[in-house]
């Protein structure tokens, strides 16, 4: 890869997830309300940039408190956060949905039903990331997937192609979603980022149809993949229906979409060449009701808001401000989500930065860069986030007992230590306080008003990445172009994606080197568990990624012995 070609790599990728959080802090301010509860956010000012506001957190009993301006919403949050799971050997479902899906819920601003139910549930114990049956899960379609998944797609080494990363963008989205819309919606999503980030220009309606075609193969895919399987027999006895069926029928149902997607291409890009925004407005307010988009059953509904995000991006490529502008003002639509979707799509195509700084811009900046080092194959460049081992972590049983002190300083269960607490409000025995974690990335977190140590199944691991920036409220920091150049001899190797390519099978997950393990311990902590199926499988994972050959031939054949004698003993019962 030639430093040009490197510098573009690491462009697109940049400037799709930092106009994407650009576009998510516009669009959060018109977040669930109506054309008089934005008045009041905005003082009467039209809502053309990200800019300070005030908002109730916590719910009816939480506190109304300033967001500083370019304060992003839950999309981004959840957007960092699978980013954060993402090594050079794949996506980590475990910590994604053991850690951070949990963690959230304290620092959550926004964030739809289905994520939040699923983040409770998934904190039980005995709980996999592939068996996340909550209440109500075969229904949720929403875009609370689609709009996180970017990251596999900015870490995928053919982008374009039907490859490991949508099955990743899979994995991800069955955590928190059951409902084929949400699952079709997010892969869609992605394929259409991936056509963006190879070809470099948006994709017309007739290849929408192609990458939608394309997608009648995933049911199959899942059905060959260890744990998607299990998922999908699961689905397929609660909904009483072949997940074929109903996955065929919804991309159908969304192809069904694209001829009033195609006709706001036409009659957006007219209108934003001619600069007439009326005529934009009018034309974007037509696709809203054929997509039916304010209706509180679709608003945001895992299919219609990627169409329509992929509309506006198509329509507004050359014209990215006035595009995200039109989609952040139409109030009681998905606001933030559409217009972040949008962003993240067309961001990848254009070749100037966001208008004005959002929060956390360094931080953000400094992931997509490192996403894009793992899509070029750099790995051994690459510094990723670490986790505590799973083998010890316990969730927080409370949305406030996530932060806490350890040895004596506030820190983020399982993600970091902070430089302090902002206060921001107090309610009843909870407050909400700004930090800033190690690594750079700005929350408002709930807690107890007196903080208590954090047990150790929830301290973070050392640190060992990033730094803490010393403000209250989101920090926030311009990347320049020069940062990008100083990036490229450190993370893209002078050579091409094929050259690191990594396996493809639906399965793959590449052990990372061995180093040593204490296999009595896993061992111990494995007979605690009850050897479930789950624990077998993690444990087996962890030394697969960590270990030696020799580590693993020993746990296996003891494992096996110790099945076998209980199996025997069981059956002498009867």
């Amino acid at each position: 890869m030639s430093p040009n070609d490197a510098s573009m790599h690491i462009q697109q990728r940049l400037h799709s997830a930092l106009w994407a959080a650009w576009a998510d802090a516009l669009g959060f301010i018109s977040e669930l309300t109506d054309e008089a509860g934005l008045r009041r956010r905005l003082s009467g000012e039209p809502l053309q940039h990200p800019v300070e506001w005030r908002r109730r957190i916590g719910g009816k009993f939480g506190v109304t408190v300033p967001l500083p301006a370019g304060t992003y919403s839950d999309d981004t949050q959840l957007r960092l956060a699978v980013g954060r799971a993402i090594r050079p050997s794949g996506f980590d479902p475990e910590v994604f949905s053991k850690i951070e899906l949990p963690v959230w819920t304290s620092y959550a601003l926004g964030g739809g039903k289905a994520s939040k139910a699923a983040a409770s549930h998934i904190a039980g114990a005995g709980v996999p990331w592939f068996g996340n049956f909550y209440k109500g899960w075969t229904d949720a379609g929403g875009n609370g997937a689609a709009m996180r998944v970017q990251p596999h797609v900015w870490a995928a080494q053919d982008p374009s192609r039907v490859g490991s990363h949508l099955l990743d963008v899979l994995i991800d989205a069955v955590i928190t979603h059951g409902h084929p819309r949400a699952l079709v919606g997010a892969l869609f999503h992605a394929m259409t980022l991936g056509f963006m980030l190879d070809r470099g220009r948006t994709p017309n309606p007739v290849e929408w149809v192609s990458i939608a075609d394309e997608m009648h193969q995933f049911p199959s895919m899942i059905r060959q993949h260890a744990e998607l399987s299990l998922w999908c027999s699961a689905w397929e006895r609660s909904t009483e229906r072949t997940l074929d069926a109903a996955w065929d029928s919804t991309i159908l149902e969304m192809i069904e979409m694209f001829n009033a997607a195609e006709e706001f291409t036409h009659s957006g890009n007219t209108a934003l060449h001619e600069e007439d925004f009326e005529s934009l407005r009018t034309a974007y307010e037509l696709l809203i009701e054929k997509l039916d988009l304010r209706s509180p059953a679709t608003r945001g509904s895992g299919t219609s808001t990627v169409v329509a995000a992929l509309a506006l991006a198509v329509a507004g490529s050359s014209h990215p401000i006035s595009i995200l502008q039109i989609a952040a003002q139409a109030v009681g639509t998905d606001t933030d989500t559409i217009a972040t979707m949008a962003a993240a799509l067309v961001g990848s195509v254009t070749i100037d930065a966001p208008p004005s700084s959002v929060a956390d811009c360094k931080y953000i900046a400094a992931e997509a860069i490192r996403l894009a080092a793992i899509s070029a194959g750099a790995q051994e460049q690459i510094e990723n986030f670490t986790y505590p081992d799973l083998l010890h972590w316990e969730a927080p049983k409370t949305q406030a007992g996530a932060v806490g002190l350890v040895e004596g300083k506030p820190a983020l269960a399982g993600l970091g230590p902070s430089d302090g607490l902002t206060l921001a409000g107090t309610a009843q025995a909870f407050s909400w306080s700004w930090t800033t974690l190690n690594f750079g990335q700005t929350v408002l977190a709930k807690h107890r008003t007196a903080l208590e140590e954090l047990p150790a199944t929830q301290c973070p691991a050392p640190l060992q990445r990033g730094t803490v920036h010393k403000k209250s409220g989101p920090a926030q920091s311009e990347p320049t172009h020069s940062m990008v150049q100083q990036e490229i001899e450190l993370l893209m190797p002078v050579t091409t994606p094929q050259e690191h390519r990594e396996p493809t099978g639906p399965n793959r997950r590449r052990p990372s080197g061995g180093q040593d393990l204490d296999v009595d311990a896993m061992l111990e902590w494995l007979r605690s568990q009850g050897r479930t199926d789950q624990a077998i499988g993690y444990a087996v994972r962890r030394i697969a990624e960590l270990g030696t050959t020799e580590q693993m031939i020993a746990f296996t054949a003891t494992i096996q012995a110790e099945i076998r004698l209980h199996a025997g003993q069981t059956h002498r019962t009867f």
